[in-house]
């Protein structure tokens, strides 16, 4: 007799994980610890058995992936906004 689990009858769960890492490395706001560690929440509720829970957290790493990603994408707009109007105004000064 066997004692071997089967295949779950559960789909799998995404955790973002590769997504939290990928903002972190791009974007770097203060977002990026909260992407990841709710990224690994999920991996964590899977393992103790938690399937609804593990649904409910997987909701989280999305919105902070895509808070981390915005606001990313929104300082980095900031700046080359921010340099071009310097540069402009360095060049208007120096004539």
């Amino acid at each position: 007799m066997r004692n071997d689990v089967g295949p779950s009858k559960n789909p799998e769960i995404p955790n973002y994980l590769g997504w939290a890492i990928a903002s972190t490395v791009l974007c770097c706001p203060s977002f990026r610890i909260v992407a990841i560690v709710q990224s690994a929440k999920v991996n964590g509720k899977l393992a103790s058995g938690g399937y609804a829970g593990a649904v409910e957290v997987s909701r989280n790493p999305t919105l902070w992936v895509w808070v981390t990603f915005i606001t990313g994408l929104g300082f980095t707009i900031t700046t080359v906004i921010m340099i071009f109007v310097v540069r402009h105004s360095l060049d208007a000064q120096a004539q």
